[in-house]
């Protein structure tokens, strides 16, 4: 190749991570609401949650955070965190496989479709655990009937 033709390509490069994440696992639940977290760490804390594969398909809310109001602050400022900052590839991952979408993108771009996703997928793990109790309800009192 002349020196004419490398100057007009882009230089190359391999790809080296310039730090993991901060998060491990396991922790105890996030507690969020009181600002003790940032979201960066937060998403660090859930990504290295998902990657460990140990969060239950339904009780996942519960394992990563300490309470409804921490998963609120968690929800709310990631809808709002691409109005400055971005999603990397790693964190984008985690979200996407925490509901299931790891293999549609659309509609999971911006963070504002993120946190909606996530608040539906709580709402049909909400309906999922109350059709569970109902179904656990109705056959213990067929039991004893």
């Amino acid at each position: 190749m002349s020196a004419r033709d490398t100057a007009n390509k882009v230089g190359g490069y391999k790809y080296k991570p310039q730090h993991g994440i901060g998060g491990e696992w396991p922790f105890a639940p996030m507690e969020l609401a009181d600002d003790e977290l940032n979201l960066c760490e937060a998403l660090d804390n859930v990504t290295a949650a998902v990657e460990a594969g140990e969060l239950g398909q339904d009780t996942w809310p519960e394992q990563l955070f300490a309470s409804d109001e921490d998963l609120q602050w968690f929800l709310e400022n990631l809808s709002q965190y691409d109005e400055c900052y971005r999603i990397h590839d790693r964190w984008w991952l985690a979200l996407a496989t925490l509901i299931g979408h790891q293999h549609v993108e659309e509609g999971f771009s911006r963070c504002d479709d993120m946190a909606d996703a996530i608040a539906d997928e709580l709402a049909d793990i909400r309906q999922r655990k109350a059709a569970a109790a109902k179904s656990k309800k109705a056959k213990k009192a067929k039991a004893s009937a």
